[in-house]
């Protein structure tokens, strides 16, 4: 039974281990901060910690007593590791890990999925979602994604490279624009270094990979960001590449801007949402070119400060309010 807002409540946060994080941007830590900030308890575990005994879910987690403003790996203030303590004691688990989504992350969160409280976002969600195909169940026949192929063979690759000339290629359980690549089709040098990209990439022709045609606005209208709670609108910002570059990536030199939704984006707002809530999705992050989806992010959606400073809003107190009802 859902409870009032006043009660305290206990929150766990699970990311990767603690010496990995980019503390002072940590989107996990700034809700672990403003939880603390409304009265609510906040604990931290890594996921490597996980264990299931007898058919219960423990950890070895870490109380957070105090975290400062950007703070650094040694400026949070933490009480002593608890060895094998009960996950479902506490009232919401997150589950914050980042991608890749590979064997270790999976049963990870095979071992969380025995958990009988709630955990944001749900297991059963994260098992069946893959963040770059979710744009593919929106509307009819992926209409609200960009001209999309997954596949292995280099055959099929090369046809679709040929036909659309310019290309972006993505592995399907990364993030973060890791392992992304423009491939051009348009001359046969270029082409050769494109099979080559393909060839690694896809563990020689073993292993599916997302090749989408290439969206010009990227270059100088950049991404737009949604940020989503429980199926609705939060906060929106436009993330632009580097000058002269065509790949966003925040750690190396794309910045933030301001940026809402318009036009047909925000019929496309809508349809994101319902999507989001039939999957019980509380927390995502999707991203839009040229008003296409481009990526879901529902593993541990991100760059919530920054978001925060640009618009001079406390997004992390609506968001911690929302989730301690």
């Amino acid at each position: 039974m859902k409870q009032g807002r006043s009660k305290k409540k206990r929150f766990l946060w699970i990311t990767d281990p603690w010496d990995t994080l980019d503390h002072p941007h940590d989107t996990t830590l700034r809700l672990a901060q403003e939880a603390l900030a409304q009265g609510h308890e906040s604990w931290w575990t890594a996921a490597n910690t996980l264990h299931l005994e007898e058919g219960n879910v423990r950890a070895h987690i870490q109380q957070l007593f105090e975290i400062p403003f950007a703070p650094q790996a040694d400026d949070v203030r933490m009480g002593e590791t608890l060895v094998s303590h009960a996950v479902d004691e506490f009232d919401s688990v997150h589950y914050r890990v980042d991608p890749p989504v590979d064997l270790t992350y999976l049963h990870n969160l095979h071992i969380l999925s025995f958990a009988r409280t709630e955990v944001i976002n749900p297991p059963f969600a994260l098992f069946v979602t893959n963040e770059k195909l979710e744009a593919l169940t929106l509307g009819k026949d992926g209409e609200f994604a960009p001209p999309t192929l997954v596949a292995s063979g280099l055959e099929d690759l090369q046809e679709f490279g040929d036909r659309h000339g310019k290309t972006i290629l993505k592995p399907l359980n990364q993030a973060q624009s890791k392992g992304i690549s423009v491939l051009d089709w348009s001359n046969p040098g270029d082409s050769d270094s494109a099979r080559s990209a393909l060839a690694s990439l896809t563990d020689d022709f073993t292993q599916p990979v997302l090749l989408q045609k290439f969206l010009k606005g990227v270059q100088d209208k950049g991404e737009l960001r949604l940020w989503f709670l429980d199926g609705k609108l939060l906060a929106s910002a436009r993330k632009v590449p580097k000058m002269g570059e065509a790949i966003i990536n925040m750690d190396r030199g794309s910045t933030l801007v301001e940026g809402k939704p318009q036009g047909k984006e925000l019929e496309l707002v809508k349809v994101i949402g319902k999507r989001l809530k039939d999957l019980k999705v509380r927390l995502a992050a999707v991203d839009l070119i040229d008003g296409l989806v481009t990526d879901f992010n529902i593993t541990s959606p991100g760059l919530l400060i920054q978001m925060e400073k640009l618009a001079g809003e406390n997004l992390a107190q609506k968001i911690i309010r929302a989730l301690a009802v």
